[in-house]
Formats: structure tokens, sequence, C-alpha cells
């Protein structure tokens, strides 16, 4: 398992089922930190995710959100 950040995450996205699908992005998601959970910090979401070592890891994807399209990128610990 790895930790990723989902680093300038927007705050109208910070919830389980957002956060569950741009895991499955990279991998099987297992957890979010703490402070992802109770959104102590929003300036990124954190979730530990098995990931398949054998694959390429993405380095982003591409978001249709209210605000339009944006580029959501991934920060791999």
């Amino acid at each position: 398992p790895v930790w990723v950040q989902f680093p300038d995450f927007e705050p109208y996205m910070w919830n389980q089922a957002i956060l569950g699908k741009l895991s499955r992005v990279i991998g099987k998601p297992i957890c979010a930190d703490q402070t992802t959970t109770k959104q102590a910090c929003l300036s990124y979401a954190r979730v530990l995710i098995e990931v398949d070592v054998s694959k390429p890891r993405p380095k982003g994807i591409m978001l249709n959100t209210l605000c339009g399209k944006m580029w959501q990128r991934f920060s791999y610990e």
C-alpha cells in the first residue's frame, strides 16, 4: 500500500464517494488518514491505496466539476 495525496483538492469535493472514485483510478482504496476524514487540512486529501506495482502510476486525472474541467494530480509518498 502507498499513501497518495490529492493536492489542491476542491472543498466541495470532500466526500467519501468522490475520494473513493479518485482512489480507484490508482488502485484499491484502504482508508483515508485522520486529517482527511476530519477535514482538518483542506489543502490536500490523503488516502492509503493498494496498488499494482506492475502497472504505471497515473499522474492525475481530468475531472468534470461544477466549475468546469480541472486536472487533479496525484502525489505519491
